[in-house]
């Protein structure tokens, strides 16, 4: 009995060691909801340390986490009244502080720090516009005296950092002194939550510190009032990406400014780093704003919500995120051509994640086209017998993207000057191309002035034309910039799918380079600017056939982008139609590939169309070749990069339950014909959530040992 009950404990026992690998987390790019991190991945066993690497692995992973960080938190927090969280720390008197970093040295990080922010201000000087450098302090220097026992906060770095800022004539506003007074008669940080940031009314005082400032240089400019936002306060409950549990009311400010929200007009097309994609666009639209500038802003997180504060005294408020994006200051600069620029930064920020510290030194902001021309005594003139240059304009749907339609070796500097206005083109693997928004597009014939490596100056005659609005002469554009296409896709209003039209491609070449791709295929891609996401929703390799695919629009009614490309690689060709989908309608695709080779690949006949039917998909197959005949239904899970068979259809009608046991999230439908490799098939991206349940069926058509017709096909919640 003794022994039997030794053996029942030491089963128990395992079972209970055994529960956390039962949820092990094995996905891709998984994020921790508990202290706002991506999860180490899988480890290189080639690595030399891969041993500590999977014990990292093992630890971020492991069945349970979350639950165990947060139960020993708050019994921690309860019993002993101590913070015990990867990301939080208590401080006095309740105060709540992110982990308590290292003081900070100044070093040559923060040395070339201070020659960009004087390179980006030197840049727009030359360009009359006036430049402000905002620097935002931690929550650890406004309330240092509420700091852990123990911790002694020494900021002596940012002396010599302000010193050199000095030195060089940076105009800027520091915010650690001002809000240190302010914060012992007013709550400019919460006390417990977002440890990060400033709360709204920190915010308030901070941007009414720089309005200040800016008022030297526009008078219309005005200090904010309370009167001009509504005020109210909202309860918090938890640390934010945590459950630790709080009760704090928290200021909200809310702008009483009417403006309008162009963000959706710009999203989709302005180019942005992927990993900090923050990007707003308001226009003011109170009486007053005509006499106010247009402010582009470079900023952190520290202002995610200041954009309510910025329109009350701008015309047009740009705000784009400046981790990395702002080593390209120029290209907003020149896009947007604002009244004044704004570059702000938190103390915390100061790394190379943020701010790419190779790109900084290297950071070569182009003269002034006045500067420029100064440079050369004499410039070398290309008659127009000789060469005339093409500049081509394609027309998006906010921002206009112009080429220079021959490549041009050698070239260290180019301006295009149309009416006396000059524009910088960017040398990219040698094609010079500049933006310009749409409403300020209406370029003409000009001259293109060009520097060479060799330091000598041509002036070349050059003509614009918009892109090409015919079937047969589509031009290539490099580096994943799309093409034009048909007259009516980019004139007005996108393509209304849903009100009749039907997009047509009779044929294309698409250039390729089949070596860097993982398949050789055609890929019908939609891209969703609302959620800045793709979805596949097809994609084929085989030839001499109709491909023909149904997709089914779950997401809200507006403008999308549908994309024609070869392959899924960004020096790939691709055609871009600008198309209006209305949410639960149904369209049909379908085209044929001629040929596909190394460099190009040839399809012809594509259709784009709404149906109030469901449609007929015609798979060819090879029925030799395959084990058993039949439709099959096949899930991809890109997370596990793994298949699971669905249904496998033979009889007329097929009906089959899913019941989705993975992660939320995208998957692919796979739609094919057997599962032999050259059969054909058809491919649906869908979100679904772990838990539910799913129902799948489809009529098929007709079976012959060279085709499958199948019509009818739902896949539902």
């Amino acid at each position: 009995m003794r022994k039997t009950i030794q053996i029942i404990f030491l089963f128990i026992f395992f079972c209970i060691l055994l529960i956390p690998l039962c949820f092990f987390k094995t996905g891709n790019n998984i994020v921790s909801s508990i202290d706002n991190r991506k999860l180490v991945e899988f480890p290189n066993f080639k690595e030399a340390n891969w041993k500590k690497d999977f014990e990292s692995y093992l630890a971020d992973r492991i069945g349970g986490r979350s639950f165990f960080i947060n139960l020993n938190t708050v019994f921690n927090d309860k019993v002993f009244r101590k913070m015990v969280h990867p990301t939080y720390t208590y401080g006095k008197d309740g105060y709540v502080f992110f982990k308590i970093h290292k003081n900070i040295e100044y070093e040559e990080f923060h040395h070339q720090f201070a020659l960009m922010v004087h390179k980006i201000q030197k840049y727009c000087e030359e360009r009359g516009i006036k430049f402000y450098f905002l620097f935002d302090p931690e929550k650890i220097s406004v309330y240092s005296r509420y700091l852990p026992n123990g911790v002694y906060y020494n900021d002596d770095w940012l002396k010599n950092f302000f010193s050199v800022l000095d030195s060089l004539g940076v105009n800027y506003v520091n915010n650690s002194n001002f809000l240190k007074e302010k914060s012992y008669t007013e709550q400019v940080f919460n006390k417990k939550y977002d440890a990060g940031h400033w709360n709204d009314l920190g915010m308030f005082y901070g941007m009414n510190n720089l309005f200040k400032k800016m008022s030297y240089d526009f008078p219309s400019i005005r200090e904010l009032t309370f009167e001009d936002f509504l005020i109210s306060s909202k309860k918090m409950t938890s640390l934010p990406v945590s459950h630790f549990p709080i009760d704090e009311e928290v200021p909200v400010f809310a702008t009483k400014t009417k403006f309008e929200d162009l963000t959706s007009n710009f999203s989709s097309e302005i180019p942005i780093n992927s990993e900090y994609r923050y990007f707003k666009y308001l226009r003011n639209e109170d009486k007053r704003s005509v006499s106010l500038p247009r402010i582009l802003l470079f900023q952190g997180s520290y202002l995610n919500r200041s954009l309510q504060f910025i329109i009350n005294n701008a015309s047009e408020a740009i705000s784009v995120h400046n981790y990395q994006n702002v080593l390209d200051a120029d290209y907003y600069i020149d896009l947007f051509s604002p009244d004044c620029v704004v570059f702000e930064v938190a103390e915390y920020v100061f790394s190379n994640g943020y701010f790419n510290f190779e790109r900084m030194k290297s950071l070569d902001f182009s003269s002034s086209y006045e500067s420029f021309i100064k440079k050369f005594n004499s410039i070398n003139d290309i008659s127009l017998q000789s060469e005339t240059l093409t500049l081509v304009k394609k027309k998006g749907l906010s921002i206009n993207s112009i080429f220079l339609e021959k490549n041009l070796s050698n070239v260290k500097n180019a301006y295009f000057v149309c009416d006396g206005i000059p524009f910088k083109l960017k040398n990219n693997d040698g094609t010079l191309s500049f933006s310009c928004i749409d409403a300020n597009s209406s370029l003409t014939d000009g001259e293109l002035i060009v520097e060479n490596i060799d330091g000598l100056c041509y002036r070349y005659p050059v003509i614009i034309r918009n892109a090409v609005s015919t079937l047969d002469e589509l031009h290539y554009v490099s580096g994943g910039v799309s093409f034009s296409e048909k007259k009516e896709i980019f004139l007005g209003e996108p393509v209304n799918v849903t009100s009749g039209a039907k997009i047509e491609l009779e044929q294309y070449s698409f250039r390729t380079q089949l070596s860097e791709n993982a398949f050789n295929s055609l890929v019908i891609q939609l891209y969703d600017p609302y959620l800045d996401t793709y979805k596949a929703l097809c994609s084929s390799d085989v030839t001499k056939s109709i491909i023909s695919g149904a997709y089914h629009h779950f997401l809200k009614s507006g403008k999308y982008i549908l994309n024609v490309r070869a392959n899924s690689n960004k020096s790939d060709e691709f055609i871009s139609y600008n198309v209006y989908l209305e949410k639960g309608k149904n369209y049909v695709f379908d085209f044929k590939i001629d040929s596909i080779s190394d460099k190009f690949l040839l399809a012809r006949d594509f259709k784009f169309f709404e149906t109030e039917e469901k449609t007929k998909i015609s798979m060819e197959t090879s029925v030799d070749l395959n084990f058993f005949d039949s439709v099959v239904v096949q899930l991809y899970d890109p997370y596990k990069k793994e298949y699971v068979a669905i249904e496998r259809g033979k009889a007329n009608i097929c009906s089959k339950i899913y019941s989705h046991k993975r992660q939320t999230g995208d998957f692919i439908i796979n739609f094919k014909c057997n599962s032999n490799k050259k059969d054909e098939m058809v491919s649906y991206t869908v979100y679904l959530e772990n838990g539910r349940n799913y129902i799948c069926d489809f009529y098929i058509d007709s079976f012959s040992r060279k085709k499958v017709v199948i019509s009818g096909y739902d896949f539902l919640k």
